[in-house]
This record gives C-alpha cells, structure tokens and sequence, in this order.
C-alpha cells in the first residue's frame, strides 16, 4: 500500500518489520538441519512438540489469512501434527516451509531494500541507523563478519552524524555490535597458536573490542546501573577484560618457557 501511494519512507518502516520478523522466524527454527518453520510453530509427524499456546495459535492463523493461502484442510485444528505430505505444508504459506538459511535470505533482502530507501533521502541519518544496525545484528547470526562490521560502522557514523558517540544514547546498540564483532575475529586469531605475529595482532583486536565495549557502557549509564541493558553490557565488557587477562598471562608465560634463540654467530675479526 505504501508503495503504491509512494509513502518511502513507511514503506522503509515495513521493510525493516518484515525484516526483524524473517530473523526472529529463523531464530525459532534453530539450528537443526532441515528443520522448517511450520515444524516450530506448527508441530509435524518429525517433531514433538507440547501444544501450542492459543496465541500461537492466532498467530499462525493470522499469518496464513495474511499470505492468501486457505486454512488447514478439514479436520484439523490450528497448531496440531501435521500427518500429510509437503504438499499440504503449502496450506501455511510460502514463509511457513521455509529452512533457517532461507529466512535469513529473505530478512537480508527486506532490510537491505529498506537501507536504500532510507540512504536515498526518505529518512534521518536515525532512521538510517535503524536500518544498518538491523542489518549488522543479521549479518553476526549468518555469521558474515565483515559485512556486520560495515554496516555496524555505517549506524555508528549516522549515529554521531552531529555529536559525539558518548553523547547519543541509540549509538550504544552500534558500539555493542561492533565490539562483539571485533571480539570474535580477534579471538579467530588468538586461536593460531602457531604463529606469534597473529596472536598479537588479535590482542590488538580484542583490545579495540574493549574500547568499543566501553564506550557502549557509557552510553547507556544515563539508563541507571539497574538496567538491565546498563548491567549486560557491563558483563559483557568485564568478560572482555577478563579474556584479554588470560591471553596475556599465556603469551607472557609461553615467552618464558620457550629456549633461548641461539647466539648470533661472530663477525670475523680483523687481522692484526
């Protein structure tokens, strides 16, 4: 509808719900290989499943209203196991018989599609933001590194676009991802224990994720200690502290058990 009234910028809205929503229906499927899910929300002959919740079972209801498709087949309620073929899985709906990797494909596209939207003008630089954190928090759990720094980065710059990141309180979520980023390639590189040059390389990288991490802490003090976002990213950022310790003590310990390199051979002394 926003579409074809040209409303960009609540079509951007929509993009970026339907994108959290693709991520949180690849989150509830799990990890299990082939694992659909119609298999979570409704229950099949492959999975057990306690009786879902009347609220599920809305939901799914309404989410099949939704996608135009009929409801179940005579006989059979909302939420019950299914007992046919695939073909029957298409009663749920396209998103319904999808696998976790597929979600994500289809969260990915949403939210990117809002992020232009946004980046072409129909937005603020906050709204911009929104976007690309949405989009580093995806890109960590498809486990694309790189791209969750880059976009992390670009909702950090949109963030601060007038003032420094201590200062904007919505900058914290981008300073977080970017520390857990920056955590967990430094850490890939602190794993190569047969090469020195790459530990200390990740040190420094860990060390950078600290720096993000505090910086994150402060920026969410003015929500009070008691906040449960203020208190998590404290742990978070004494877990850093506390990693970054034992790394130290076991390079500064491998260095003193290692022998002593040999002696550089003499120069050739001058006749007399």
């Amino acid at each position: 509808i926003a579409k074809k009234r040209n409303d960009l910028p609540f079509a951007a809205s929509a993009l970026n719900g339907f994108g959290t929503f693709y991520q949180n229906c690849a989150q509830r499927v799990g990890r299990e290989k082939n694992k659909r899910l119609c298999d979570v929300v409704h229950g099949d002959a492959r999975t057990v499943l306690r009786k879902p919740s009347l609220k599920k079972q809305v939901s799914a209801k309404k989410f099949v209203k939704y996608q135009k498709v009929p409801p179940p087949a005579s006989g059979r309620r909302w939420g019950s196991a299914s007992t046919s073929s695939m073909e029957d899985d298409d009663l749920y709906g396209s998103t319904l018989i999808l696998e976790r990797s597929a979600l994500y494909k289809k969260a990915e596209g949403k939210l990117m599609e809002a992020l232009r939207i946004r980046e072409d003008g129909n937005g603020s630089h906050l709204d911009v933001a929104q976007v690309a954190v949405s989009l580093g928090s995806l890109t960590v759990e498809m486990a694309i590194f790189d791209a969750a720094r880059a976009f992390f980065d670009l909702a950090l710059r949109n963030y601060t676009f007038d003032e420094s990141a201590d200062a904007h309180p919505r900058a914290a979520h981008a300073l977080a991802g970017l520390a857990r980023v920056r955590r967990h390639q430094g850490s890939k590189m602190l794993q190569q224990r047969d090469s020195l040059s790459a530990r200390r390389a990740g040190l420094l990288v860990l060390d950078e994720a600290i720096n993000f991490q505090a910086q994150a802490v402060r920026s969410r003090a003015s929500l009070g200690q008691r906040h449960g976002l203020y208190q998590a990213s404290v742990a978070e950022l004494r877990a850093m502290e506390s990693q970054r310790d034992q790394v130290e003590r076991a390079m500064k310990s491998a260095d003193a058990d290692a022998p002593p390199s040999p002696p550089s051979s003499m120069a050739a002394s001058s006749p007399e």
